[in-house]
């Protein structure tokens, strides 16, 4: 079967607004706060992922849903622009779309509201998903298994296994719920997923455990393939059953770390879609993560696969990914 996709990114897309520049001491003193912008930007993990995959050069389709209102038609807008193709997006009459406040301190310092109210990423469920569509991409990637309570075992295990039959590479990222959630009722669906992208808090709590390694076996005697475990500054360690590494991180000075760890995998998964041996797609992951953290937007920071190539030739690593075609 013809792969019309690289890649098929399913999960959150919501409306980011991000406040820079607040000063968090005086916050709650002060009426009007000044800061210094305030931008509207598309967010949420499985957007975050398509729109830096797509600005690497890579033919991304989006899986999602919004609502049927102005903020949904402006982010769909956004991801257009980026290259993303969003015909699989299902417009949602009865939910509005969701929406996210960042607030942006000194050091990056953060502090996010989201809804807790019937929205359109509470009501994303399997039935979004075209299934036609999965099995004609190269690489399925699932912004964040504990956000979408409605995508259970059964819905994940599905969707991975039809992604498996048809060749495509599985890929998930863990989700801002894990310390309210158990890898235990994904079972199923864990012996179908290839590489799992979990933070260093996500690691820890799911696993229980301190040290990174103990961290990396709690995932893969849960039948994941490779986990890549991301640990910010400090870098990210990668191991399967035959390879184990860290890699170092590339540093910047960030100016807001909104979707680091999204676009850290878009790097990762464009260095599978092209066949990279893992340890490149880490350096990819990391060069795509540090230049991510230099704009205030999830994305704002990704351009294109040749800014990626000079960041990491200018970190004495030289590498070239040619789109695909």
């Amino acid at each position: 079967m013809d792969k019309k996709f690289d890649a098929i990114c399913l999960g959150t897309c919501l409306l980011d607004i991000s406040t820079s520049g607040l000063d968090f001491n005086t916050f709650l003193e002060t009426e009007p706060n000044l800061a210094e912008s305030i931008t509207y930007s598309a967010g949420g993990d499985a957007v975050n992922e398509a729109m830096a995959m797509s600005k690497l050069g890579n033919r991304v389709g989006l899986i999602s849903r919004v609502g049927d209102d102005f903020i949904g038609r402006f982010l769909l807008e956004q991801a257009e622009a980026a290259g993303v193709d969003v015909a699989s997006v299902y417009r949602d009459p009865d939910a509005p779309t969701a929406a996210n406040n960042i607030l942006i301190g000194a050091k990056d310092k953060r502090i996010y509201t989201i809804s807790k109210n019937k929205t359109s990423r509470t009501e994303f469920c399997e039935d979004d998903v075209d299934y036609e569509v999965i099995r004609r991409a190269r690489l399925i990637a699932f912004g964040s298994i504990f956000v979408h309570e409605k995508f259970d075992d059964r819905a994940l295990t599905h969707l991975f296994q039809t992604a498996k039959q048809n060749g495509a590479i599985t890929c998930a990222d863990v989700g801002p719920t894990a310390a309210h959630c158990s890898l235990d009722g994904l079972r199923h669906a864990l012996p179908y997923l290839d590489y799992l992208f979990p933070n260093e808090r996500e690691a820890a709590m799911l696993s229980g455990k301190r040290d990174p390694d103990e961290m990396a076996d709690y995932f893969l005697n849960l039948g994941i393939g490779t986990v890549a475990i991301k640990f910010g500054a400090k870098g990210s360690l990668i191991k399967n059953k035959k390879t184990r590494f860290f890699q170092q991180p590339f540093y910047v000075d960030p100016i807001d770390t909104t979707g680091a760890g999204d676009c850290y995998a878009a790097g990762f998964m464009s260095g599978l879609i092209h066949e990279l041996p893992l340890e490149a797609c880490a350096a990819y992951a990391s060069a795509t993560g540090a230049l991510a953290v230099g704009r205030v937007g999830a994305t704002a920071g990704i351009e294109s696969a040749k800014q990626v190539e000079a960041f990491l030739e200018s970190r004495n690593k030289r590498m070239k990914i040619t789109p695909c075609v």
